[in-house]
């Protein structure tokens, strides 16, 4: 499967979404912006796509590398695109130290007025998938019960699942370990239409879409009932096996 590449069509909602789960705003002695993950071609095809920062290895056996935004143009243009475009508290309020920061050592940052578009309506949630989402199925040992699933964590940010909840209009928000830390989980054949309306609309950049596509086929397979027909069982689980490798 190919993995979306560059100049996507929404593109910019998608990148906030993504940032919003794997960004940071670094403040030392030169400010940054940065995002990291064990995926590197993500990470190039934001930075073939906009043309800005660089991707770094940050372990030397290249399993987790970094997106790094360094130059002060660069980092003026991602402060402007960010804007009122981020969701969770926790990063909105490191933003705004951010920006404070750097009006503080260099020069005031001429901000755009743009709105926020609805949850529903927007990649902002695509981004926040492929960031944070993850794609699950299983069979029973010894009985035909099946179990298909997609969930989504987050710390301390359990508006945000509830609202995530509202878009896909089914769905339960609960506690989990560690402390104050809460999942939004989908499970059901019969719960899944308005999650694949959504990622067919707005489709998943990262490997996350070959996830999302082998899933999918899956829960195709369960609601023909092949997971009832016992020569076909050993396929299906080998299937739901190899979900996320």
């Amino acid at each position: 499967m190919k993995l979306h590449s560059t100049r996507c069509e929404h593109m910019d909602d998608w990148f906030v979404g993504f940032f919003e789960g794997d960004g940071s705003f670094q403040q030392g002695r030169d400010l940054a912006i940065v995002l990291t993950q064990k995926q590197t071609h993500i990470l190039h095809v934001i930075q073939q796509h906009y043309q800005r920062g660089a991707v770094l290895a940050q372990r030397a056996d290249g399993s987790v590398s970094r997106f790094i935004v360094r130059k002060k143009e660069d980092i003026i243009f991602f402060v402007r695109l960010l804007h009122n475009k981020l969701r969770l508290s926790n990063r909105q309020a490191q933003y705004t130290r951010f920006v404070k920061e750097w009006e503080r050592r260099y020069t005031p940052v001429s901000l755009p007025e743009q709105k926020l578009s609805p949850l529903a309506e927007c990649a902002w949630l695509s981004g926040f998938i492929d960031a944070e989402g993850c794609f699950h199925a299983r069979l029973g040992k010894k009985t035909y019960k099946q179990r298909i699933q997609f969930h989504l964590g987050q710390k301390h940010e359990k508006q945000i699942l509830y609202a995530i909840r509202d878009v896909f209009k089914k769905g339960s928000v609960s506690k989990y370990t560690p402390a104050s830390s809460f999942q939004y989980t989908l499970t059901g054949i019969k719960n899944m239409s308005s999650l694949i309306e959504y990622v067919d609309r707005f489709p998943l950049r990262s490997k996350k879409a070959i996830a999302y596509t082998k899933w999918k086929k899956i829960l195709v397979l369960l609601q023909q009932k092949k997971h009832l027909s016992e020569g076909f069982r050993p396929k299906l689980q080998k299937l739901m096996q190899h979900i996320n490798k």
